[in-house]
């Protein structure tokens, strides 16, 4: 099974980002590759039995208790380029990107790696350089063009980020559902087994 953690917008947030895809979707006169999905940053997908999900989901709240709750501001556009898959996304503010770069490092540096060896198929950090919120992506290059044009000249909004999401993906719906949404507390972290017991 291929799961994937994320960070979720608030309602507000996930209404904008409705509202642009429609006008997209109206702006292109057709669907586009990520319309029906859930506004998300995706942080890290994984592939695991579905059978091991609860050891990988004790580790990972292990973890994101570590991890610090911050504000996550959004500030414009961009997009990826490519020759036949072009990407269009709303784009954290370089503060925001920092704080969500600096936060995948720690969640990579901390899960255990003998929970990884035992339970964890494959495991892709997905933010290195860019964290993004797709609006459409399996587009062209003059599709993304249009995208620019349509959606409003700016979109400055920001909302206090306290829980990453766990998503896994649903074959006959084609769409990642959310299977649990974990908050991050901002505790010390100890070496040792016993002090990761938290």
């Amino acid at each position: 099974m291929v799961y994937a953690l994320a960070i979720n917008p608030d309602p507000h947030i996930m209404r904008l980002s409705g509202n642009m895809k429609n006008t997209i979707r109206e702006g292109l006169n057709r669907n586009f590759g990520s319309y029906n999905a859930l506004p998300h940053i995706t942080l890290l997908s994984f592939e695991a039995q579905e059978k091991n999900y609860l050891n990988i989901l004790a580790e990972f709240k292990k973890v994101l208790a570590v991890i610090t709750p911050f504000q996550l501001g959004f500030a414009g556009y961009g997009d990826f380029i490519a020759k036949k898959n072009c990407t269009f996304f709303v784009k954290p503010d370089d503060d925001s990107s920092d704080a969500i770069i600096e936060r995948c490092q720690k969640i990579g540096s901390l899960f255990d790696k003998s929970v990884r060896r035992k339970y964890i198929d494959s495991w892709k950090m997905v933010v290195k350089k860019t964290p993004h919120m797709t609006l459409a992506r399996e587009l062209t290059e003059k599709e993304v063009a249009v995208c620019y044009d349509v959606t409003p000249t700016d979109f400055s909004e920001s909302f206090f980020c306290k829980y990453f999401v766990i998503r896994k993906f649903n074959e006959q719906r084609g769409q990642f559902d959310i299977l649990d949404t974990i908050e991050l507390l901002g505790r010390d972290y100890m070496e040792g087994e016993q002090t990761r017991l938290f």
